[in-house]
């Protein structure tokens, strides 16, 4: 692996206590030599992004992966 990835997945069962699914769920992975703080950097990003509500339903509402990635695009 030579960049970071992003996995993006939503409404999985995720084994919660009050039974609800996971709405969003984000996996970063990154190449070793970026293993330092390069997650860190990503995940601001996505964090500042997904305080915006519209954000969140742009993703939950997306009808399949193109509209997922116009979404995340739109990030960083």
């Amino acid at each position: 692996m030579t960049a970071p990835i992003v996995g993006f997945a939503r409404g999985v069962e995720w084994g919660s206590l009050d039974g609800t699914k996971a709405r969003l769920i984000f996996m970063i992975t990154v190449p070793e030599v970026a293993a330092g703080d390069e997650h860190l950097r990503i995940l601001a990003l996505l964090s500042r992004k997904l305080m915006d509500p519209g954000c969140r339903e742009r993703l939950l509402d997306a009808e399949d992966e193109v509209g997922v990635l116009g979404v995340l695009g739109e990030i960083g």
